[in-house]
């Protein structure tokens, strides 16, 4: 915990103070022009990935970069509230879904349910996103973006926004031993 304040110390020393008058009019509001939707695998960082600077992006992290099917009210996680307020209220102009190679949530789905006696949250989101076709973990990892986006599609104030021309969706796959993104979506 020392290191990370230490770190955190650190900032504020060097990099917040070059940037405090862009710290102090984001304090009260954002308007970002982007969402990034992305897994939250450690070795990936949509805002350093895309240069961005505070209050651009905003960003939903989670197991495999993913959406969860539009049930009004019916969220437990935040990841539903979170994209209805980007698109409602932030009034974002692009969700990007943001797989990448190597990622665990997709190895998991084509591991055995035993793998996760320990595991149960891990267990059930699993059993809720099987079925994804491909042969090599990248065809795997690019369907799953895939499935995401046509998820964001049943969202219907994504719907309504796609249809006006007001919002766009893309879907973007990182290579992190190269750092090549390619589209896919």
């Amino acid at each position: 915990m020392d290191e990370l304040l230490q770190r955190a110390r650190r900032f504020r020393k060097e990099g917040f103070l070059e940037r405090a008058e862009l710290y102090r009019d984001l304090e009260t509001s954002q308007q970002p022009h982007t969402m990034f939707i992305c897994c939250s695998d450690s070795r990936l960082d949509p805002a350093r990935i895309v240069g961005s600077e505070p209050g651009e992006i905003f960003v939903v992290r989670n197991v495999a970069n993913t959406v969860p099917e539009w049930a009004e009210g019916g969220d437990q996680t935040g990841d539903r509230a979170a994209i209805e307020f980007a698109v409602l209220v932030l009034r974002v102009a692009r969700i990007v879904v943001m797989g990448h190679a190597g990622c665990g949530g997709c190895a998991a789905l084509s591991a055995p349910e035993t793998d996760f006696a320990d595991l149960p949250n891990l267990r059930a989101w699993c059993a809720d996103q099987r079925g994804l076709e491909g042969s090599t973990p990248e065809e795997i990892e690019k369907a799953n973006v895939h499935r995401q986006l046509d998820r964001l599609r049943g969202y219907p104030m994504i719907a309504e926004r796609l249809t006006r021309g007001e919002l766009a969706l893309g879907g973007w796959y990182y290579t992190i031993a190269t750092g090549e993104i390619v589209e896919c979506g």
